[in-house]
């Protein structure tokens, strides 16, 4: 009969208790290290990972504890993979937020770094996981931490649209005019996608509103404005202090940009706030120059009108919005503006 070499069968061990972790199953860890098995440290497995790594994947809070039990404390500092990453990322990546608490019970750091300099906060966030996000900023996560990308915490939660996890940062303290690596604010970020809860939480908490990150990028109004994010829009437009009049480099405000990007429902949201409807830009373009050029802004023109935009409006050449439209060959808005 063949023998296996003792250090082959330690292998074998180590492989069935790390799958056996890896999908949670307590009872086939338990009967393993009872059979002989151990939680060593240092010792890897399928894509570079140690067991504790695996347990905190599989999210059993009982496998982590007894991988941890087993002699497997020092891997709680351990980054394995391609992402290197620790047992705690691991967890927070997939939101097992009681196998989080146990490993940071035992001493897991929650600042560790991965390959993406994100902690396992970031991580946690990005996947909606509100409850472990509470759980990693009261084990002392930083709530403004940035990553490679200059992203924050603040900035993840924007773009997903994560009210409660934003609330939950901006209550300990996460920079709510956090820059990342474009220049953009967690609000202008939470405007461009449409994200209502989190701009209402971002508004609440003092976020500025007219935050620009450059002379000619678009300020929180500008962006909702040209993606036609109505809700966030009007958030924006009624909140106190907001100047719906602000101009870029270019002297476009948010009503040209919304002109420019045929958003109808977007102008007449902000002619109702204020915005002065033959406001000219640096060409002394008037928002209906804007959409004369494009013949698929009928109903943008339509709506400027029937708010009492004026035809007879010249640009710095002279130009009426009808010549514009001539000149673009915009055929339905000249047609329009003949009427």
């Amino acid at each position: 009969m063949r023998h296996m070499h003792p250090s082959a069968h330690a292998r074998a061990s180590t492989k069935q208790i790390e799958h056996a972790a890896a999908n949670g199953n307590f009872e086939l860890v338990t009967a393993l290290l009872k059979a002989g098995g151990t939680g060593t440290p240092g010792l890897r497995g399928c894509r570079g990972r140690t067991l504790l790594d695996a347990a905190a994947e599989g999210g059993n809070e009982q496998v982590v504890s007894t991988i941890l039990r087993a002699g497997a404390t020092p891997d709680l500092c351990a980054r394995s993979g391609s992402k290197r990453r620790s047992a705690l990322h691991r967890a927070a990546l997939h939101g097992h937020e009681a196998a989080a608490r146990v490993l940071m019970m035992a001493g897991a750091n929650v600042g560790s770094l991965d390959a993406d300099k994100r902690g396992p906060l970031a991580l946690a966030v990005r996947g909606g996981h509100e409850h472990l996000v509470s759980s990693l900023l009261l084990g002392g996560a930083c709530p403004s931490a940035k990553d490679k990308k200059g992203d924050a915490p603040l900035h993840l939660a924007a773009w997903r649209g994560r009210a409660g996890i934003a609330s939950a940062l901006l209550l300990k303290g996460g920079d709510k005019n956090a820059l990342d690596s474009l220049g953009r604010s967690p609000l202008i970020v939470a405007a461009e996608h449409g994200a209502r809860g989190t701009t209402d939480a971002l508004l609440m908490a003092g976020a500025d509103p007219d935050i620009r990150y450059g002379e000619n990028e678009p300020s929180p109004l500008d962006s909702a404005a040209s993606h036609g994010h109505i809700s966030v829009l009007k958030a924006l437009a009624h909140h106190e202090g907001v100047d719906v009049n602000a101009v870029d480099s270019t002297g476009y405000t948010a009503l040209h940009m919304a002109a420019d990007n045929n958003q109808s429902s977007a102008v007449g949201v902000l002619i109702a706030a204020g915005t002065d409807l033959e406001s000219q830009d640096i060409h002394q373009w008037t928002p209906l120059h804007c959409a004369a050029r494009c013949n698929t802004c009928c109903d943008v023109v339509l709506e400027l009108l029937r708010r009492g935009a004026k035809m007879d409006a010249r640009e710095s050449a002279g130009e009426y919005p009808l010549h514009i439209a001539t000149q673009y060959l915009a055929d339905e808005i000249v047609d329009f503006l003949l009427r």
